[in-house]
């Protein structure tokens, strides 16, 4: 290889890396448009999970679920929203919730009561990996959605992050039995994933879809099928033997 050739390629890789670096920045971003519900199921005065998107204004509905019981959206709002990993979860962020503020409570009836083994203090990304589990379970089909089940569930996921979700809105507290319903659920959760980073399935598949500087509520769900991604690696392969190429024109015409 001489000294032409060399330089060539690393040019070339490094407008390559440019490429990548600039599409890493350009698919971090998202525009939610929350159009509405599949099962119009709800409890304790609100609807449950999940929710129906687009995004990015595209022609596919994506199905997440909501973390966030306290902040209140409407079916039309739309807002950018930053995409993250379960295992880019850290104490300061970037998701929205933090541990400082998130301590868990298990709301219960007499008939039942969490094992002493269920974590009261878990970390912040125990808490995500077990909201992410429930999401799995409410939309993978293992609990149906439009069932009081899935309600249970919809709601362990916003307990784990506001320890008042059992309230309901408006006063329309959900019952003890019903209570209960939720701590088995959340009780499930942190037993499936009592060590945060083994389960490979939902550190693939899972994405956290956090406000990006706006109010409005945070959600959960698979990641969507990137054929994006793909495209893009053709786009910059195709780009870097097209520079090539053009450095060789541009070479030869020098020489």
């Amino acid at each position: 290889m001489n000294l032409k050739t060399l330089k060539t390629l690393t040019v070339a890789l490094f407008l390559l890396v440019g490429l990548t670096l600039f599409q890493g920045v350009a698919l971090a971003d998202v525009q939610l448009t929350v159009i509405g519900t599949p099962t119009y199921n709800s409890l304790g005065g609100v609807y449950t999970s999940p929710y129906q998107f687009q995004i990015n204004n595209g022609p596919t509905i994506t199905l997440l679920a909501c973390d966030d019981f306290l902040t209140e959206i409407y079916f039309g709002f739309s807002w950018p929203a930053t995409v993250n990993t379960l295992d880019s979860v850290g104490a300061m962020g970037p998701q929205k919730f933090t541990h400082a503020t998130n301590a868990v409570t298990y709301p219960y009836d007499k008939d039942y009561t969490p094992p002493s083994t269920a974590p009261t203090d878990p970390t912040i990304q125990q808490q995500y990996y077990a909201a992410a589990w429930l999401t799995d379970q409410l939309l993978n089909g293992s609990v149906d959605p439009a069932s009081l089940e899935g309600a249970y569930y919809s709601y362990a996921i916003w307990q784990i992050f506001d320890p008042t979700a059992y309230l309901g809105y408006n006063g329309q507290s959900l019952s003890g039995a019903q209570q209960d319903q939720v701590s088995m659920a959340m009780v499930a959760a942190f037993a499936a994933i009592a060590n945060p980073g083994t389960d490979e399935y939902l550190d693939s598949t899972m994405r956290i879809y956090t406000p990006d500087g706006v109010t409005s509520q945070e959600f959960i769900g698979f990641s969507v099928p990137e054929a994006s991604t793909v495209a893009f690696l053709a786009f910059n392969f195709l780009a870097l033997v097209g520079i090539i190429l053009l450095m060789r024109r541009r070479t030869r015409r020098n020489a």
